[in-house]
């Protein structure tokens, strides 16, 4: 038997066991022989396969939910996940390990559906202007998010969208003289606390002049609670860090300030601002009590396969979805590529460069702010490219 057809027949034996009665969904093509259901078609993707269900009795939803690791064994698979589409349970079948397949990045999405593996699309909405991207080691995050990168840049020019990276473990070294970044990527604690403190104040300029159109302004950073980014309760946050973020999840929708945050573990204690965070691709989890905070009670992320298998999580909706994988990064180049790649100056102060940003600081103002007459010009320079940038 194949492995649809041993999944059908655990699937049909534990349904009839625990007396719960059922209809297939009409985009499941059912096999009949004889005028009897005897087998499926359901949606194959890179490591699911996906039945639609529809209960007689709605009322017992809970008590399907609670079949799903009978069904896993009696289906003989890794895991079984179900998630809901107004009547229709979702039953997704992991594949065996040796039958699983890569995906691919051909330009068209981050990834593809596991229900119909159409396109997994990136966007910014006004609902969820904000993107949490989670997942534990072997979850295929940090890869995920470059993916992500990799789409904006093929989706947006330079004069649309501007990147501030920050690494705090040095994964996004391929981005390198990216066109689509603002600044150079912050790796140290000091550089991203500067380039979380300039886009906050760009935020601050953006509100008090009412721009809403424009060049998006996207700040993207993996390994959020490591100690040189916003750090952890325990460990001490980063509190500039903490209410830059804080200040662009709460007001950056509406200016076209937008973050993408990745994390190994999402827990409010160490990321209070997770709650703005309302657009969620969420992988592997280790810790189900985490997974069922984070996902929902009954998404059981941490039953994901790993290494790539997500859930996407936005307005309400959950659908599960392979991540795409870019065979060879290719982030476009310019001439003049990153804002500071003609000389960084060592220990820029962020509020210095916000009020030369404003155009406010005269050569007398210079003085007493204690910059030489060539910090001077530097920052003027600096503050011009910078602005002209955004």
């Amino acid at each position: 038997m194949s492995e649809i057809d041993v999944a059908w027949a655990g699937l049909v034996k534990v349904l009839r066991t625990a007396n719960i009665k059922v209809y297939v969904d009409p985009r499941t093509p059912p096999i009949y022989k004889d005028g009897r259901i005897v087998g499926i078609q359901p949606h194959v993707s890179p490591k699911v396969f996906t039945m639609g269900i529809i209960l007689s009795d709605t009322t017992e939803l809970s008590k399907f939910y609670r079949l799903e690791e009978p069904i896993a064994a009696a289906a003989n698979c890794q895991s079984v996940i179900m998630t809901r589409q107004n009547r229709t349970v979702w039953v997704q079948f992991a594949r065996p390990k040796e039958n699983w397949d890569i995906c691919w990045y051909d330009g068209n999405g981050v990834g593809v559906s596991g229900f119909d593996n159409s396109p997994m699309r990136f966007e910014f909405s006004q609902a969820a202007p904000h993107t949490l991207v989670a997942g534990s080691t072997g979850s295929g995050k940090t890869v995920f998010m470059l993916t992500v990168l990799q789409y904006l840049v093929d989706q947006y020019s330079p004069q649309e969208i501007a990147l501030f990276v920050a690494d705090p473990h040095g994964d996004y070294s391929v981005l390198g003289n990216s066109a689509h970044l603002a600044m150079p990527i912050a790796e140290t604690q000091q550089e991203i606390t500067d380039m979380a403190l300039i886009l906050d104040n760009e935020l601050s300029a953006r509100k008090r002049d009412n721009v809403r159109e424009g060049k998006r302004l996207v700040f993207v950073m993996d390994e959020v609670q490591s100690p040189s980014a916003l750090g952890t309760k325990d460990g001490g946050f980063n509190q500039e860090v903490l209410t830059s973020l804080t200040n662009i999840a709460r007001e950056g929708r509406k200016f076209r300030v937008n973050l993408i945050l990745g994390t190994q573990d999402p827990n409010h204690r160490d990321m209070p601002l997770i709650k703005n965070l309302n657009q969620k691709y969420i992988g592997k989890l280790a810790d189900p009590s985490v997974a069922g905070r984070i996902a929902g009670a009954h998404s059981n992320a941490h039953s994901l396969l790993g290494a790539g298998d997500f859930l996407f999580i936005s307005n309400g909706t959950t659908t599960r979805f392979q991540a795409a994988m870019v065979a060879e990064y290719n982030f476009p180049q310019g001439k003049s590529t990153t804002v500071l790649s003609r000389g960084k100056i060592n220990g820029i102060n962020p509020p210095t460069l916000a009020e030369f940003m404003r155009g406010k600081v005269t050569e007398d103002r210079a003085k007493e702010m204690g910059l030489d007459s060539d910090l001077y010009h530097r920052y003027i320079a600096f503050a011009k490219e910078l602005r002209g940038f955004l």
